[in-house]
């Protein structure tokens, strides 16, 4: 479920900051149109602000833009002052963003979101090769696990949706059983003008509700 999802997705925020020493880490997904992305999991400390929800552009941030035309992960040394055009969300300027590293979601060939990782300003600190690396790879089990989601979310509503159908399919059987019978009935206890009037009748109808 999208709760198991987030769960899981948070708990990778979390181990990931407490790993490199960090007070925030979180996971955004790219939405439908690819312009903007959402931040639906993180990690931080008790002493900053939630991300949950931002909705982050795309457009004019050339950080992130790089990360997801190149497919690898991305550093800003300083956040604020970095020559990289990337527009900071009012909360990062709050909390005071220093170092962030930005790593591409990656399924099949396709950018799907990003993992960010940021240190503050009172602590700043430089990401080693090893780091980024580390970060990759699990920004790769992420993705598998969020494309797993996805289709798991897919086949349910297929599933459910077949489901909807076989039970129309069902009830419309039922129906034509019933009509069966009572046809059968009238066949049986009419005379023929009387039964022919009734066909007549029904086919009547038929075209009319076929027609309006």
């Amino acid at each position: 479920s999208s709760l198991d999802l987030e769960k899981y997705l948070t708990t990778i925020c979390e181990e990931l900051a407490r790993a490199f020493g960090l007070p925030q880490a979180g996971v955004a997904l790219l939405i439908a149109d690819g312009t903007h992305e959402m931040v639906i999991a993180e990690y931080r400390t008790p002493d900053r602000p939630s991300a949950i929800g931002i909705v982050i552009p795309i457009q004019g941030n050339q950080a992130t833009q790089t990360a997801i035309e190149t497919r690898a992960p991305i550093v800003l040394e300083n956040a604020q002052t970095d020559p990289h055009p990337i527009p900071l969300h009012p909360l990062e300027k709050q909390r005071g963003a220093a170092a962030l590293l930005i790593v591409p979601l990656i399924v099949r060939d396709r950018v799907i979101g990003t993992l960010g990782l940021e240190s503050a300003q009172a602590s700043p600190r430089k990401f080693t090769e090893a780091e980024m690396a580390f970060a990759q790879n699990v920004a790769s089990a992420a993705s598998q696990v969020i494309e797993s989601a996805r289709l798991t979310t897919e086949l349910r509503q297929e599933l459910a949706e077949r489901k909807h159908a076989e039970d129309n399919l069902r009830r419309r059987n039922v129906e034509l059983d019933a009509l069966n019978v009572t046809t059968l009935g009238l066949i049986n206890r009419r005379d023929p003008d009387e039964l022919l009037e009734s066909i007549m009748a029904r086919a009547a109808a038929l075209m009319n509700t076929s027609h309006g």
